[in-house]
């Protein structure tokens, strides 16, 4: 059963990529799908940074306070 809300955000991105099944079911086909999960420990931090570079903007919104470092 999908518990799911029909017009959550979820749900439009599953029908986005073209999925019609339930939640549990996406989530299932996912965990197969082997273009999912880096290979490699350099894939895996290639995949690690493009979600860090893509997220850096949007730090400043939820934290008054951040290392200044920055990831590398």
């Amino acid at each position: 059963m999908d518990t799911s809300h029909a017009g959550s955000p979820r749900t439009r991105s599953r029908r986005e990529v073209g999925f019609a099944g339930t939640q549990a079911r996406f989530h299932a086909e996912l965990a197969r799908d082997p273009t999912r999960f880096a290979t490699t420990p350099e894939g895996f931090g290639k995949r690690l940074m493009s979600h860090a570079t893509r997220l850096e903007p949007l730090l400043d919104r939820a934290f008054t306070m951040r290392p200044r470092a920055k990831a590398t």
